[in-house]
């Protein structure tokens, strides 16, 4: 590892730290870049078991004999209970540690994910999404919270978005190969719907990751036996004990810097739920035409409606791409912003850049006919509402001190209700064909988002704003 490299990790303050770099017997183990990556590997899967349903949103329609506006209820459910779980989730990882949280959390997940596969219709289908939403709820809250322990705060929004990054490669991942997956499945096994096999292998991953995780991680540097004393001053010192910290419920409801970027997450999710729900659906429904010409030797039947599938699961995954990249190019940015504007205007310029510039896309799409061009503005936007999430997130951990899985609960809370509410709704929509209103409600809420931003002050953390007297 490069002295750089390192030094992107280390606060400006802490010059032992920097001192051993160059001291032979010195040099600071790695554990830190392994707990980033087991966390990205549980990004990944969160969202891979979450979104395995989407592209294969056309096939369940007809095997489990649904409307879109149905199918959209299953999301509403997932998110509304996801939303609701955000808090208690943040507040039991702050209270009794990440390691324990964050296993139980998966497993219970993954299961529930397993499950799914042996729905037969809307009731299944809604409790076990209602189930997987609870469950999923704590994980990001809970990494949150100790990656605040296990990143420098100069290197906290990198950290961020490299997690988030694994969400999206999560999605990715899930758009590109489950309806491929199902279709081999199909074929390979003899059944008639190869998807419910593919569920229970996206489960099992989920039970082996939270195995490693309960081996491998601890909830503080200073706990991990692979981490040497180089590396904990690298980082940051903190407490050796989890912080038990009481919930903050007049913090949370009296700060203003809370509220703006829950309504940052309400607003940002409006946008962003159409890419991950419903934009497989709509390209086989608009530029049905063009996929056909893609496959001119197959007749028309269920052997071209899953090619069909298939592609336009591969397009969405190309767009996540988009996000995945923005994502990261948006943590590294966010890190310079904040060392070349300051912790105020160097958090606030990703989110407005995010929304403005995802919600001009938006508007577009209801002129565009082609299918190419209607994926090069996906691109853009997908690429751009996640340049904003390592600010974000980064944010959140300004601000939060003690209380980080509380706030970023809470926070997230709200963006899962509108990802639930527009879920369902853009589904009534689509069975109304109307998806030029779904493109104008995702633009005016990133506008709406982008000027949050400029109220945002993160420089304000939770006990100041609540307890002035105190500073």
């Amino acid at each position: 590892m490069s002295r750089s490299v390192d030094q992107a990790y280390a606060s400006p303050q802490v010059h032992d730290a920097e001192v051993r770099l160059l001291q032979p017997g010195g040099s600071p183990t790695r554990v830190r870049y392994y707990i980033i990556a087991l966390s990205m590997c549980m990004s990944l899967i969160l969202y891979l078991d979450r979104f395995a349903l989407a592209p294969i949103t056309s096939t369940l329609l007809v095997d489990l004999d649904l409307t879109k506006e149905e199918f959209g209820r299953r999301s509403m459910w997932f998110f509304w209970l996801y939303a609701i779980f955000q808090v208690p989730a943040g507040a039991l990882a702050d209270r009794f540690g990440a390691r324990k949280m964050l296993a139980i959390y998966v497993v219970a997940w993954s299961l529930a994910t397993m499950a799914l596969g042996f729905v037969q219709g809307l009731v299944g289908l809604i409790g076990l999404n209602a189930v997987m939403g609870a469950a999923q709820a704590g994980a990001y809250p809970a990494a949150g919270s100790f990656l605040k322990r296990w990143a420098n705060p100069t290197a906290r929004a990198k950290a961020n978005s490299l997690v988030a990054a694994g969400g999206r490669i999560g999605a990715l991942v899930a758009f590109a190969i489950t309806a491929w997956l199902a279709v081999k499945l199909k074929g390979t096994f003899g059944v008639e719907q190869g998807w419910r096999l593919t569920l229970a292998v996206y489960g099992i991953l989920g039970i082996v990751w939270a195995t490693a995780f309960w081996l491998f991680f601890r909830d503080h540097p200073s706990e991990h036996p692979g981490c040497n004393q180089a590396e904990i001053d690298l980082i940051g010192r903190e407490p050796p004990a989890p912080v038990r910290a009481p919930f903050p419920v007049a913090g949370l409801l009296l700060s203003s810097n809370v509220w703006l970027l829950s309504l940052s997450g309400f607003l940002v999710n409006v946008g962003w739920i159409f890419l991950t729900t419903w934009q497989t659906v709509y390209i086989m429904e608009k530029f049905s035409p063009q996929l056909r010409e893609m496959f001119p030797n197959l007749a028309e039947g269920a052997n071209l409606q899953d090619m069909k599938q298939v592609i336009a699961g591969r397009l969405t995954a190309f767009v996540l791409f988009a996000g995945m990249t923005g994502g990261i190019v948006g943590g590294i940015a966010a890190d310079i912003f904040r060392r070349k504007l300051g912790p105020i205007w160097g958090r606030r310029v990703p989110g407005i850049i995010a929304g403005s510039v995802a919600g001009t896309a938006y508007l577009s799409f209801q002129f565009v006919n082609d299918i190419w061009i209607f994926v090069a503005l996906m691109l853009v936007v997908s690429f751009t509402v996640d340049f904003g999430l390592g600010s974000l997130w980064a944010t959140y951990q300004d601000i939060g001190g003690r209380h980080v899985g509380s706030v970023l609960g809470f926070a997230n809370m709200w963006g899962n209700f509108g990802a639930g509410l527009c879920g369902w709704y853009y589904g009534w929509l689509a069975d109304n064909k109307n998806w030029p209103l779904v493109f104008t409600i995702s633009a005016i809420a990133l506008f709406v988002m982008s000027a949050s931003w400029f109220l945002v002050d993160p420089t304000k953390t939770l006990q100041k704003e609540v307890e002035p007297d105190l500073q």
